[in-house]
């Protein structure tokens, strides 16, 4: 199940009440270098370390940095044993949780147009890049397990479904920053020239409606993709049968 979209809030306008707009702009216009990411952790039926299920943890000890999985040669995904029906489920837990962190990046990235915190805003992109990272490896895997039991047309769905997925993420980031433009455009009409960057403002709103559409499109097309996993996993239990 894809994601839902985010409602539209390009019109909304963070409260202003006890805060230093230069300041605000400033922060918006920058990036904070501090990254404080605290553990976030989530079991995976898949994940094993050192031989026993992996209760992840992303943030390293290393000033909450946090390593890829691949890279730090840590975590693997044992899909040994797996059935092509269980391997079709877990595909199905996999794009839960990235709901999920699709969720939580939209309710950080609202949260820092709202209070403009950028180190927490910068937490929470650090949890969600390692989530999506250890989503990304699991469906790969499951893949390529797929592939092996000789599923290879739900295999090839599992590829496309990826294929859309990272589109789909890397529309998600750009919008973020249209959005987050526009609001320092706002911002910039208030404390410098009232209704300078009027023009600025609408021109970013239409950047963020082009985007949101681009976004429906990528999340009909996962939908597509699952359906059509489904569809053929019906048809191979019927050449079962």
């Amino acid at each position: 199940q894809a994601s839902a979209m985010p409602e539209d809030d390009t019109n909304r306008t963070a409260s202003t009440a006890g805060i230093d707009l230069a300041k605000a702009l400033e922060l918006l216009n920058a990036r904070t270098s501090q990254n404080n990411a605290g553990p976030h952790r989530r079991s995976c039926p898949c994940c094993v370390r050192n031989g026993a299920p992996d209760v992840r943890s992303p943030a390293s000890q290393e000033g909450g940095r946090v390593p890829s999985p691949a890279a730090a040669g840590i975590v693997t995904h044992d899909m040994t044993g797996m059935g092509i029906h269980e391997l079709v489920r877990l595909l199905h837990v996999m794009q839960s949780e990235r709901v999920e962190s699709y969720d939580m990046f939209e309710s950080g990235f609202l949260q820092f147009l709202e209070e403009l915190s950028a180190p927490r805003y910068e937490e929470i992109c650090a949890q969600v890049t390692a989530e999506f990272a250890h989503i990304s490896g699991a469906v790969n895997a499951i893949e390529g397990a797929l592939a092996s039991a000789g599923a290879s047309a739900i295999s090839k769905q599992v590829r496309t479904l990826q294929d859309l997925e990272k589109r789909k993420l890397s529309a998600t980031v750009e919008l973020q920053l249209v959005r987050r433009e526009q609001r320092v455009a706002e911002l910039r009409a208030t404390v410098d020239e009232p209704g300078a960057d009027g023009t600025n403002v609408a021109e970013k709103h239409a950047e963020c409606a082009t985007l949101r559409a681009g976004i429906a499109e990528l999340v009909s097309g996962i939908n597509d993709a699952m359906d059509e996993i489904q569809c053929e996993l019906a048809e191979l239990s019927d050449s079962d049968d």
